[in-house]
């Protein structure tokens, strides 16, 4: 007999945690709505050059590419901001700006499967489209700092900026796509590595390595510690770097803003992010885990790239099944509706039309209730047990003669008859305590 199993680096996602899942993105579309975001659909499969463009090495090295019927090459989605930069230029660039959407989409990247990494996965985003603010960039991180102050978890926020090191080697004649694989480097924690390629490209190699070493070691746990970037916008300047002091100027702009909501961050200029279009803030949500659980940042060039205006943007994604894993790391508990739920059971034939009577009304109040297809008395209520259900509605013979129903409390073992035009409001009241 052939065993299917899920394609490696898959899987079926079971009750409970199929309901956990539901319950992030549930809250995570609470939020977002409130600040004015709009729910957008992707499609799963697009264009492999709509990613392989700019979205940077580990993707195009990561990605489920292949060729359809019509001999396209196409690729399974490895993220989603390539899409909603392509849906923007299609449909909404003559929307006033900014234009606010999210998405909640499975993505694939084919990696190796570990703690926290599954080749299937799933992320929620927004995109933030048409202005460049440090108040947008800010206003993206609130909406994360308002997502997982909700859920009780413990994180900080690690602040960056690409355009930094991006207008630094732009000044020193390092290209866009050498640039682009020094980030990663430096992103895959291969600082040595991106020095040596930076060595072989800039035109003042000792001036802008001298400039990286700094910039690699500076850290700002504080806005009291904020004098320190002052000090080294100063340098930047007196080695000619002006458009990069500028973008940190920036930087500093954001940070004032998130202090003052009390955003837990901290600012490592020393960061970078593996996908190759940011241009300017990036950031990571960082908690118990050994991975981030959300991340983002500004992309200012995206949309020009793919034959639209220029129109500066900035988003994240959320880790979904990563929040899920630091939460449970944590211990904390999501409120899935275990609560509150009845089962029927019928113990003879005569039962199931009142049976069906019965689950309406309940339904019909709000009141989670289910069928069992036991006959067996003792085997309903050990499934009832089993599945964590609070109160049992027995439905048997003696009960059809008096036009009534046991009423069982699972937790008390307490039981009484009723009759079935009672049974609504006794079990609400019940729920209610």
């Amino acid at each position: 007999m052939v065993k299917f199993r899920p394609v490696r680096g898959m899987r079926d996602i079971l009750y409970p945690e199929s309901v956990e899942l539901d319950y992030l993105f549930t809250l995570f579309k609470s939020i977002v709505e409130k600040y004015g975001y709009k729910y957008v659909i992707t499609p799963t499969i697009e264009l492999f050059e709509l990613f392989a463009l700019k979205s940077g090495e580990e993707i195009k090295r990561s990605m489920y590419v292949f060729r359809d019927k019509a001999g396209r090459e196409v690729a399974l989605r490895p993220e989603v901001t390539a899409s909603i930069a392509r849906l923007y230029i299609n449909s909404l660039i003559g929307k006033p700006k900014p234009v606010r959407l999210y998405y909640i989409s499975n993505v694939f990247r084919y990696e190796e499967p570990q703690f926290g990494r599954y080749r299937e996965f799933y992320q929620a985003g927004i995109e933030l489209l048409g202005i460049k603010d440090p108040l947008a960039d800010a206003e993206t991180i609130l909406v994360l700092k308002e997502y997982y102050d909700s859920l009780g978890i413990k994180y900080r926020i690690k602040l960056g900026h690409v355009g930094v090191i991006r207008n630094i080697l732009a000044y020193e004649n390092v290209g866009e796509e050498v640039q682009d694989h020094i980030l990663w480097l430096i992103d895959k924690g291969r600082f040595d590595d991106a020095v040596e390629v930076v060595t072989e490209h800039a035109s003042n190699k000792e001036r802008v390595v001298s400039v990286m070493e700094k910039l690699a070691k500076t850290r700002v746990e504080s806005k009291a510690e904020l004098k320190v970037i002052s000090n080294i916008m100063e340098d930047l300047r007196v080695n000619g770097y002006t458009d990069a002091a500028e973008e940190l100027d920036y930087l500093v702009r954001v940070a004032d803003i998130l202090y003052e909501a009390n955003v837990p961050f901290y600012i490592d200029l020393g960061f970078a992010r593996g996908l190759a279009y940011y241009t300017g803030i990036i950031y990571e949500v960082v908690s118990g885990l050994k991975v981030s659980i959300a991340g983002g940042g500004r992309y200012d060039t995206l949309i020009k790239l793919y034959g639209g205006p220029p129109t500066p943007a900035v988003g994240f994604a959320i880790g979904i099944d990563r929040t899920l894993l630091a939460l449970k790391s944590e211990g904390i508990r999501l409120p899935i509706g275990e609560e509150g739920k009845v089962l029927i059971v019928g113990l003879v034939e005569e039962a199931k039309p009142v049976i069906a009577k019965i689950i309406l009304n309940l339904h019909r109040e709000g009141i989670k209730a289910s069928i069992s297809y036991y006959t067996n008395l003792k085997k309903a209520l050990s499934y009832a047990s089993e599945n964590k259900y609070n109160y049992v509605v027995i439905v048997g013979r003696e009960e059809l003669k008096d036009n009534k129903v046991t009423l069982r409390d699972m937790e008390s073992r307490v039981q009484e008859k009723i009759s079935v035009e009672e049974l609504v409001e006794k079990v609400k009241r019940k729920l209610v305590g």
